[in-house]
């Protein structure tokens, strides 16, 4: 799928209901948990922010699979180790 390059993906604030799993949009939108488990399938790493899952009542059962649950320091780590790094 990224055709060798490994992508990370760090769930911030509200980014983290993307995380949330059994979406179900309305037809006309995307289905952004599906993608991330489809990430996740295909090697990419998708972390989320605990403190932001706690803030927002999400817990581990309430993501999709494969999503991990860490700290910031974790989000310092990625950045400080990757080629390049997008916010949005």
């Amino acid at each position: 799928m990224f055709e060798g390059h490994k992508t990370r993906i760090f769930l911030i604030e509200n980014g983290v209901y993307v995380a949330k799993k059994d979406q179900k949009p309305a037809s006309d939108q995307p289905n952004f948990g599906a993608f991330l488990g489809d990430l996740i399938a295909d090697g990419q790493e998708v972390k989320a922010c605990v403190v932001c899952i706690k803030a927002r009542g999400l817990s581990e059962n309430d993501l999709v699979s494969g999503v991990k649950i860490v700290t910031l320091n974790e989000l310092v780590d990625w950045t400080t180790t990757s080629d390049k790094v997008i916010v949005f």
